[in-house]
Order: C-alpha cells, then sequence, then structure tokens
C-alpha cells in the first residue's frame, strides 16, 4: 500500500470532499478518487460514502482512519529523526492567530524563521 494513498485518505476525510482534497493535494479528483478505490481495493472493504454534498466514513474506514493516521506520524516522525542525525532541521509547524496578527505580525516573523529554517513548513489558520 502506498503512503500517497493514506495521505489522499486522509485528506478526503479531513476536508470532507474529494475535490476539496485533490485542490490541496494539488492533483485532479479523479486522482484522488481513484487513489481511494486502489486503497479500498487493497483493504478489501469500502472507506468512503461518496455522495453529492461529499463523503462519510464507513465503519471500517472509522476503524481504519486511526491506524493509517498513526503510520503517517510515524513516517513524519522517521523523516524527522533521519534529518536531524543529517543536520538539518524540518517538521512541521501550525499556528492559529486572529486575522489582524495573522495579517499584520506574522508575516516579517514567519520570514525570519523560514530564512534560519527552510526546510519547516508553516501553516497558519486564520480565526475571529
Amino acid at each position: 500500500m502506498a503512503n500517497f494513498s493514506y495521505e489522499v485518505f486522509s485528506k478526503v476525510v479531513e476536508r470532507g470532499t474529494l475535490a476539496k482534497a485533490a485542490a490541496e493535494l494539488n492533483v485532479t479528483p479523479s486522482a484522488v478518487s481513484h487513489s481511494v478505490s486502489q486503497l479500498e481495493t487493497e483493504l478489501g472493504f469500502p472507506l468512503l460514502i461518496r455522495n453529492r454534498t461529499g463523503v462519510a466514513l464507513t465503519e471500517d474506514g472509522a476503524q481504519v482512519l486511526p491506524i493509517i493516521q498513526s503510520i503517517q506520524n510515524l513516517e513524519e516522525q522517521l523523516t524527522q529523526v533521519a534529518d536531524n542525525i543529517n543536520g538539518v532541521n524540518t517538521g512541521r509547524i501550525r499556528i492559529g492567530a486572529f486575522s489582524s496578527v495573522s495579517t499584520n505580525w506574522l508575516p516579517t516573523i514567519i520570514r525570519r524563521f523560514k530564512k534560519r529554517y527552510p526546510h519547516i513548513e508553516i501553516s497558519v489558520v486564520q480565526g475571529t
């Protein structure tokens, strides 16, 4: 089973639709659908219920999701350990901030941080 299929499945569940997951993964919705179908075939059971408004987890999908997420987390940890051993600082930072903070303060701070740690991914979620 391919790691990309795990990422696609997790992203579809997180975003609620194939189209939103595809946009975030920079692939086509048909590629997302194919990847999920392939994972379902490999596992031998449906993971998602597809309808016009989006997707929902099947009971089996709900059982499998935490395991897939654990595998993804372990792979990320392995990559970080290997990068640290090789002298590369990597990782992922998620910041939640008010809109005013994320537009006024964070851009400068993030720019400075990215110069010092270019391999660390930063994502900002704006709230009200």
